[in-house]
């Protein structure tokens, strides 16, 4: 369909959710091809594993694996998105005016606890792209490792744009 090959979070879930040790793979929608979370939802993942997911809309899908939008808040420890590929950005993971925590263990080893692993967009951002993110102590990005990503345009492994985000 339009968004969520596998799970859709939508129109302010505020107590959001907690998803653990789950695997999406080989889903396939307009945006968001594994998760969508949208419009004010908190949602949490831990110890999950997305893998071939596609955003194949052809005016331009974004977020492969995953399609946050909206204000909403979203956070993933311990992942894998693997394989994951746009039409348009964020072949990994797309992410515009919302709140986005990615953390792993260590960024140095190959086998991290979180990676973007082979992710592609045919736009910018083949890993993960972000919009808008403002405030650094509700947007960070730790720990994680970008493996083999492209993309067309800008930033094979992460693009940022109108962001303060902390990166370490």
């Amino acid at each position: 369909g339009n968004g969520g090959g596998a799970a859709f979070f939508f129109a302010e879930c505020p107590d959001g959710g907690v998803v653990s040790n789950t695997t999406i793979e080989d889903c396939k929608a307009g945006h968001g091809g594994g998760i969508v979370v949208r419009d004010e939802s908190v949602v949490t993942f831990t110890g999950a594993t997305i893998r071939r997911c596609e955003a194949t809309a052809a005016t331009g899908g974004h977020g492969g694996g995953v399609f946050v939008l909206g204000y909403s808040s979203f956070t993933m420890t311990d992942a894998r998105i693997e394989d994951c590929s746009a039409t348009a950005d964020g072949g990994g993971l797309y992410s515009f005016r919302s709140d986005l925590v990615l953390e792993g263990a260590d960024a140095a080893d190959p086998l991290s606890s979180f990676a973007f692993v082979n992710c592609s967009a045919q736009g910018r951002g083949g890993g993960l792209w972000a919009f808008a993110s403002q405030d650094t102590d509700r947007n960070r990005v730790s720990r994680v490792r970008f493996s083999d990503c492209t993309s067309r345009d800008e930033g094979g492994g992460f693009y940022f744009e109108e962001c303060s985000i902390l990166f370490s």
